[in-house]
């Protein structure tokens, strides 16, 4: 799943589409929810599957969005804690940096994939609000 969201969002940023038209034209059938970060002022995206009812699949794409939320922000707490101690036994903070930014991509895989098996919502998107 992951690998159709990401070539997704890499075919949008080539063709100069954005990623809600590339979202739409991939997955019509689903529904489109946003929500606002408890720990950021970032808007949080999510396409999720039609349930048997709208608030059902509300219901779901809620609890998708406080899961996703809640582990991203354990991710930034992790990643400033490794951060901060790479650093202090001396290691370079650029590549210190590449490092963790490297070891954070597979996790963010995961995160997306066991989002969108608990709650049948894919995660595609984060915008600031303007």
């Amino acid at each position: 799943m992951r690998l159709i969201v990401f070539g997704i969002l890499a075919t949008a940023l080539l063709a100069g589409c954005s990623r809600q038209a590339m979202m739409d034209r991939a997955y019509p059938d689903r529904m489109r929810f946003a929500f606002q970060s408890a720990h950021t002022e970032d808007i949080l995206k999510y396409a999720c599957e039609r349930g048997e009812t709208e608030s059902e699949t509300r219901r779901r794409a809620t609890a998708a969005h406080r899961y996703f939320d809640s582990q991203m922000d354990a991710f930034a707490q992790r990643f400033a804690e490794r951060m901060k101690q790479a650093v202090d036994n001396g290691e370079n903070e650029v590549v210190a940096a590449v490092r963790l930014s490297r070891q954070s991509e597979d996790w963010a895989e995961q995160v997306v994939d066991l989002t969108e098996a608990r709650y049948q919502c894919m995660f595609y998107d984060a915008v600031e609000p303007t």
